[in-house]
């Protein structure tokens, strides 16, 4: 583990869950708490992003859903992925950037993250991903430079309310919309800036 990843993780791992937000505004922090499972997603996030350390992609989507990163811990990964596997959970969202990464030969090449590092959803309805909005989108942006060289790397932002966190962070980015609105020109977009990787 870096530095870096060392202070990501003592600053995630501190956020308490934001359930009772007097603006209704409920979220679910993956990392948070003593308990095992919070404890294995600091280890898989801390795996994913020490092996991903020279990647020269960045993509930042929007927030965790309920299936994919609020299960792992890791961004952008349902349980079916990281773990391998054709059983357990999968999430549409996550089966769609890995479905683009693999065909693009780029598994190690992207490291991945969401503007909100934390899973929105509904008040009692932890199932039902939230819109998040734009003062959540802006509110941890600054979190991408304490462990990703935006300077060296090629920034995507997926999605608008990503974009409108990287730019209030001052992070320049690329844009291609979220593979859920509009899958091909998520591809597109994607395939086109591949291109431009180094060794392309």
């Amino acid at each position: 583990m870096t530095v870096d990843h060392a202070r990501l993780l003592e600053f995630l791992a501190g956020q308490p869950h934001g359930h009772n937000r007097p603006d209704g505004k409920v979220f679910f922090n993956p990392w948070y708490g003593d308990e095992t499972a919070a404890k294995k997603k600091r280890q898989n996030l801390v795996e994913f992003l020490t092996a991903r350390q020279a990647a020269p992609m960045l993509l930042v989507a929007e927030a965790p859903g309920y299936w994919g990163c609020a299960q792992t811990g890791v961004p952008l990964t349902d349980p079916r992925t990281l773990e391998g596997t054709t059983d357990g959970e999968s999430e549409q969202t996550a089966t769609y950037f890995y479905e683009a990464l693999r065909d693009f030969s780029i598994l190690d090449d992207v490291v991945m993250w969401n503007i909100f590092p934390f899973h929105p959803y509904e008040p009692g309805q932890p199932e039902k991903n939230r819109k998040l909005s734009d003062p959540e989108a802006k509110r941890h942006a600054d979190l991408v430079r304490r462990f990703a060289p935006t300077s060296r790397q090629l920034v995507v932002a997926v999605g608008g309310k990503a974009r409108t966190g990287l730019a209030h962070a001052g992070i320049r980015a690329h844009h291609i919309p979220h593979p859920i609105r509009r899958k091909t020109q998520f591809r597109d977009g994607l395939w086109e800036l591949v291109q431009s990787l180094p060794n392309r």
